[in-house]
């Protein structure tokens, strides 16, 4: 059994937690409760032999533990939703590829039947008859605006 320590009454503690500090009033039976559960300082820090027969499976559920801290932190938070928005691009980007590639392709298609109607048009009319092909080339500009549109 613990001999008990001697503390005053009320003792201000600082914990230091990196850039977090946080500070506690304990009182003697606080103390003594931490050190029963706890043990004492000395024997929570692991020695280097210790370290060494620690298991592979231990190490990785530390590196498990400390991945899962990690995406939870903001920065964590931060570098997962970057992810997630560049993966999402990626899938985005390769389902609709096909897609994409044959509308291009179908507009240009229709976009050289025009011209080619409209340079038709030009060579059998010719410049005898402007009055005509304004009004037939407006009447085949109008229908490539319906079909494009």
């Amino acid at each position: 059994m613990k001999t008990p320590k001697s503390f005053p009454d009320d003792v201000i503690v600082s914990v230091d937690f990196g850039a977090d500090k946080a500070t506690k009033y304990c009182t003697q039976t606080e103390f003594e409760l931490q050190d029963i559960v706890a043990g004492p300082a000395d024997s929570r820090q692991l020695s280097t032999e210790e370290k060494a027969r620690r298991s592979g499976r231990q190490r990785c559920a530390d590196c498990c533990r400390q991945f899962i801290a990690f995406l939870f932190s903001t920065v964590g938070s931060c570098c997962l939703m970057v992810g997630y928005v560049v993966l999402g691009g990626l899938v985005f980007r390769g389902l609709e590829a096909d897609h994409e590639r044959r509308a291009k392709t179908d507009m240009r298609l229709t976009r050289l039947e025009y011209v080619r109607l409209l340079w038709n048009m030009t060579e059998a009319m010719n410049v005898l008859h402007p009055d005509v092909w304004s009004k037939e080339a407006s009447r085949v500009l109008d229908s490539y605006t319906m079909h494009v549109s």
